[in-house]
């Protein structure tokens, strides 16, 4: 090859390179080929490569990271260091360099602060992005010093942008090697301070919330509160769920605060909030799904207390469930603890009868039948109270189920004229 044609355009491989650049794609499998075939050409023909690395357009700028992983490999890589060092001076392939990283042999933490620092102070989110990506896919091969480095200091600048989508770089690390798992109280609340301005906790944001929760479960469930009182203050009118409608993985975290998380939530709870049970209520429903032995305890503590709003609080978290068995023994509790004219025991009644999702023709009747069935040992019950409430309940899911079970076979019947006989005809056979 001449001297030529490393100072114009190169040999006419280059003019294919830069077609084949060009090609626009919507799908995630035209490009790794071409990637890997420039890869291997950095390797194998280095002289070419650089000849031409100074002078690429946008598009092939692209696959600058994957040539110089190939250049790292190739008899000239003690150029690839100088070129990098070259570029960061002149603020230039950015991106490209921290992807480059992502590769690489060798994680250099000073490179990438070097990296973050420039994407910073031009206020480049792509550049912090990449940095973070490639800091969080290599983790486990750098040093600890990368939490503070970088990390953070990432996080902390998509803070200042309300910005909190990072976490769909970092969600799918396991703990082990996940920079979360080694995170001081300082550092998790720093994480925390930008993960509030997530609009709802989905599946990847909880994921990072359980890895910080296997250390600091309490500060954890406290965030959700923060962003309970950050939704309040909000003036932008886009949606805003501070509490999602169910976990995944992190009731596994909180079963072990069971105490300090309804004692959280009582400080949320405000008599006569209709919408508690969306809030607090959901928060502790979702928490505690199973309705564990030491929840179960906290919550009959209050109900103990023989004051009304305490009961009242105790009956809203309840409204969160779907009327299960296991509720029935602290229903039982707070009926004892009321006067029978107090208007919470409707709202009993309503959580007693309360089925989640049923299913078949008569399936609301089979499962009152059931709730009827399983209420039946309270007519027993020693304190009259109880056997009052019981009484007026059964005789409520009495009246329910015979009118459910008209309504159904009429429905049955209703579509059994329009679906087997459309026209009704009749049948004169």
């Amino acid at each position: 090859m001449s001297a030529h044609d490393i100072a114009g355009d190169g040999p006419p491989c280059v003019a294919i390179i830069k077609r084949c650049s060009q090609t626009d794609s919507n799908d995630a499998a035209t490009f790794p080929s071409f990637g890997l075939f420039l890869e291997k050409l950095s390797t194998a023909q280095p002289l070419i490569v650089f000849g031409f690395i100074e002078k690429l357009d946008e598009r092939l700028a692209g696959f600058l990271g994957v040539m110089l992983s190939g250049l790292a490999q190739s008899d000239r890589s003690a150029e690839v260091n100088q070129k990098i060092s070259q570029w960061m001076a002149e603020d230039k392939y950015l991106i490209q360099i921290a992807h480059y990283f992502r590769f690489a042999a060798q994680l250099d933490s000073a490179v990438l602060t070097k990296v973050l620092e420039a994407g910073i102070r031009l206020k480049n989110d792509d550049t912090v992005v990449q940095v973070l990506s490639t800091v969080f896919y290599r983790y486990k091969d750098g040093t600890s010093d990368l939490i503070e480095a970088i990390i953070l200091p990432g996080i902390a600048y998509f803070t200042e942008k309300r910005d909190a989508r990072w976490v769909n770089l970092a969600w799918f690390l396991p703990k082990d090697r996940s920079p979360f798992a080694a995170l001081t109280a300082a550092q998790v609340d720093a994480v925390l301070k930008n993960l509030i301005y997530l609009r709802r906790i989905e599946t990847h944001a909880e994921m990072v919330l359980a890895i910080l929760a296997d250390a600091h479960a309490v500060r954890v469930f406290d965030f959700f509160g923060d962003g309970l009182a950050y939704s309040t203050a909000r003036d932008d009118e886009e949606s805003y769920e501070p509490i999602p409608h169910h976990f995944y993985t992190l009731q596994k975290s909180f079963s072990s605060i069971a105490d300090h998380a309804v004692d959280t939530v009582r400080k949320w709870f405000v008599s006569s909030d209709s919408l508690f049970q969306f809030t607090g209520g959901r928060m502790l429903s979702s928490s505690f799904p199973d309705f564990s032995a030491a929840f179960e305890r906290k919550l009959l503590s209050y109900v103990n207390r023989n004051v009304r709003e305490e009961i009242e609080f105790v009956v809203r978290v309840l409204s969160s469930y779907r009327g299960q068995p296991f509720l029935y023994e602290t229903c039982k509790e707070i009926v004892r603890a009321l006067s029978p004219e107090d208007t919470l025991l409707s709202n009993v009644q309503i959580i007693l009868q309360s089925t989640g999702v049923v299913s078949g023709e008569f399936g609301l009747v089979e499962a009152y039948k059931q709730k009827r069935e399983e209420l039946l040992p309270w007519l027993s019950d020693a304190d009259p109270k109880v056997r009052v409430f019981a009484e007026q309940y059964i005789a409520s899911l009495d009246r329910q189920i015979a009118a459910e079970q008209r309504r159904s076979e009429e429905d049955l019947e209703m579509r059994k004229r329009m679906y087997d006989n459309p026209q009704g005809d009749v049948d004169k056979s």
